[in-house]
């Protein structure tokens, strides 16, 4: 034992012999050398995303220097345990305590020292009341005391548990704190999901990223999953997983994690569509890999296509299918080195398709039953409509424009009319479009237009004389409209020339004609004559 250890054995001493010993209104009570009888312990609790600084403050008094981010925290509870200090006078270190056990301790090391321990005259107290994130412990009798923070939903893992003298000494060693304010913070684990677009062609394929905190205590943890059960409308990427580890949340461009410290589970009907990115697991109790301590913030990427689930209620989770919306949630799941199972979820990234319906009737009668069977196809700009270059369909299903590669061998997209009748419409619907482009995910949008072409006319109809315009907007591009256009298109009837007249009229005209060159003919007969017998 060393000289200073030596003294403040003998000190603690000196003053629980005081202490006990002294009557009440003894001169030395206003000996500020001689602790309080009593004190009060504050518990102020506050959840952060990094815990580096978690013990700060820690002179025990009351301080507005908490770390950014931080906020207060209701609902947790701490036991507090009487520590019975050893006639050696030693006292628990700084560091680490190695409990018996963690909700009910009767004992626990510290420096190599065993210390008992025993509840306190104030068992127990919860953060809240009302709801403020602080709890308060008063009437204490003086002396050191165990505090364990209980295990919470609202938490990824307890705080560790601490020591603390009540009333505690001031910092400059010449006061004594009666009300000792203490901060414990535990780490909370933030997760989010993101889609490097908000629209997409049907078969398109969007990007989306899961960005999750990493734990101090990451490498204590026995499992660290992240997981995204995706929706039927996506379809995974094979091979797309890509993960990087960031630093601080100021690092921007991060380091790649080799696939040896995971192992990816991809999307199947036996898993329910569900990617898992798993942390290999290894020694006694199998932990996650260290290499995860090095970073601050992990980001799992990858990639999916949109199918035609997107339109259906098949298979498709949105709560209202027919927005042409599609939204995914991940989670992480993990168990702490409490082994605690816990999980955490994102938000809901949403992204959609636009559609462009069209209703045609007859131009007379207004009525759909004698249009259908009509055909058309669309185009992203007049001179690809006037040129013929439309859009196609790859072997994919994914909308391709003239220009992209495989469009030559693409099939044409074609759209039909159908459904029509008296009291009805005849319908054609060309779906999966972008209906507008964006500089950021929901923001800097650009509305697109699209041309309609006819290029067959229902039977005894004419082809429209020109592409139809059609053009999205602020107005029709929201969930509520779901991203839709509609257009109504008139056709005329079919007709040849004469434009008017028919066959009776036809006939009478060739009776006249007829009728006038006999007159004619009778009447050159006629003065032919009438000069022959002039000449006689």
């Amino acid at each position: 034992m060393n000289k200073a250890t030596k003294i403040k054995a003998a000190f603690i001493a000196c003053i629980t012999a005081l202490t006990l010993c002294l009557p009440a209104g003894s001169a030395f009570a206003d000996n500020k050398a001689v602790p309080p009888e009593k004190g009060s312990l504050t518990i102020h609790k506050y959840l952060m995303d990094d815990v580096s600084g978690a013990n700060d403050p820690n002179d025990g008094n009351v301080t507005s220097d908490i770390p950014d981010g931080a906020t207060l925290l209701d609902g947790i509870e701490f036991k507090l345990y009487k520590i019975t200090i050893p006639s050696s006078g030693k006292t628990p270190t700084d560091g680490d305590y190695n409990l018996n056990s963690l909700t009910n301790p009767t004992s626990f090391t510290s420096g190599g020292e065993t210390f008992q321990v025993a509840p306190a005259d104030t068992a127990s107290v919860t953060t809240g009341n009302p709801s403020t994130g602080i709890a308060k412990a008063s009437e204490l009798p003086q002396g050191f005391y165990l505090v364990v923070e209980q295990p919470s939903t609202k938490v990824t893992a307890p705080a560790a548990p601490f020591v603390v003298a009540v009333p505690m000494t001031s910092a400059d060693g010449e006061e004594w704190i009666t009300d000792v304010h203490v901060y414990p913070k535990n780490e909370d684990v933030s997760v989010s999901k993101e889609a490097d677009k908000s629209v997409v062609e049907l078969g398109g394929t969007v990007t989306w990223t899961v960005r999750t905190s990493v734990p101090a205590d990451i490498a204590e943890f026995l499992k660290f999953d992240l997981v995204d059960e995706l929706d039927g409308a996506l379809e995974y990427v094979s091979g797309s997983v890509k993960l990087t580890g960031y630093t601080s949340a100021s690092d921007t461009t991060g380091a790649i994690i080799a696939d040896t410290n995971y192992t990816v589970t991809v999307p199947s009907t036996a898993n329910s569509n569900t990617l898992k990115v798993s942390f290999n697991t290894s020694g006694t109790p199998a932990v996650v890999p260290a290499t995860l301590a090095n970073y601050k913030f992990i980001e799992l990427e990858f990639k999916t296509t949109v199918n035609e689930d997107i339109y259906t209620a098949t298979g498709h989770t949105t709560e209202d299918p027919d927005t042409r919306t599609v939204e995914n949630q991940a989670k992480v799941e993990f168990t702490n080195k409490f082994n605690q199972d816990k999980e955490k979820l994102t938000n809901k990234p949403k992204v959609h398709t636009g559609t462009v319906v069209i209703k045609k009737i007859d131009a007379n009668t207004g009525e759909g039953a004698n249009v259908n069977g009509a055909e058309f196809h669309i185009a992203t700009s007049q001179a690809n409509a006037l040129a013929g270059d439309y859009l196609k369909i790859d072997a994919n299903g994914k909308i391709i424009d003239v220009g992209t590669t495989g469009y030559d061998t693409a099939d044409d997209w074609t759209e039909t009319t159908s459904g029509g009748t008296s009291s009805t419409e005849a319908i054609a619907t060309f779906r999966g479009l972008v209906d507008y482009t964006e500089t950021a995910y929901n923001e800097g949008k650009t509305y697109l237009s699209y041309w309609l072409v006819e290029t067959k006319a229902p039977d005894g109809y004419n082809l429209l004389a020109a592409p139809v315009q059609v053009t999205f907007t602020a107005e029709n591009s929201t969930a509520d409209t779901k991203y839709e256009i509609d257009t109504t298109v008139k056709n005329s009837t079919d007709f040849t020339l004469p434009k008017t007249g028919g066959i009776g009229t036809i006939l009478f005209a060739a009776a006249g004609i007829t009728l006038m060159g006999i007159a004619l003919i009778l009447l050159i007969v006629g003065l032919c004559k009438k000069n022959r017998k002039t000449v006689r």
